[in-house]
């Protein structure tokens, strides 16, 4: 069950509260983070990244929370020199994020997967969230030096990587049984998936579109 009081989510998880970077990075395959509750001044509450220029693989987030994140919640993007390189195979189940995006360098958003790399061809589902629950992830008035572009619930972000390495991402996405709320854009967006198949369904996106300026208003689900 989920938590129903503050002191009952801090003893219900294993907690990292971070203050240089983001609190819990994966830079390797075949990870599964099980039941952390993570918080972060300076980065994301929960990320997956390649430290290396090679695709890495395989990475869950299950049953964890980020809560006070200055960049995305929960995300996933590619290696900083090599943007061909990234991350496939990726799964978040039973995920909660609130009060993320608070920081201004970027806008960011509650759970962001952003230029998703192709490790295989294998048919099927390689990026999968179910049972999320991402609500108030609200970025400050001006993040980037412009109008607010972001602030999902959700984001499957620029999967044709026409903005970094031009090579289109080929997995399927699903986002099932999950629910946004409260967020400061769209509940989800689904950017430049060109050659993605994506499924939505049984999920409630509700009364976001909090901000009411922004660089791209008519992106996204209510």
């Amino acid at each position: 069950p989920l938590p129903t009081s503050a002191s009952q989510e801090a003893s219900s998880s294993c907690t990292i509260a971070d203050t240089s970077s983001n609190a819990m990075l994966v830079d390797k395959s075949n990870w599964a983070v099980v039941g952390w509750k993570t918080t972060s001044s300076n980065g994301a509450c929960f990320a997956a990244s390649p430290s290396s220029a090679a695709t890495i693989h395989h990475i869950a987030f299950i049953n964890d929370i980020a809560n006070g994140c200055m960049q995305n919640g929960f995300t996933a993007y590619p290696y900083g020199s090599d943007k061909s390189k990234g991350v496939d195979q990726f799964a978040l189940v039973g995920v909660i994020a609130y009060n993320a995006a608070q920081g201004s360098s970027y806008c960011f958003s509650g759970i962001s997967d952003y230029d998703p790399a192709n490790y295989d061809s294998t048919t099927g589902t390689h990026v999968f969230v179910a049972g999320a629950f991402s609500y108030a992830n609200l970025d400050p008035v001006g993040c980037q030096g412009g109008l607010n572009s972001d602030g999902e619930g959700i984001i499957l972000d620029n999967w044709s990587n026409s903005q970094n390495s031009g090579i289109s991402y080929n997995g399927q996405g699903v986002i099932e049984q999950s629910l946004f709320t409260g967020n400061g854009s769209a509940g989800i967006t689904v950017l430049n998936a060109n050659t993605s198949p994506v499924y939505i369904r049984t999920t409630t996106s509700y009364g976001n579109f909090q901000f009411a300026s922004l660089t791209y208003p008519a992106w996204g689900e209510l």
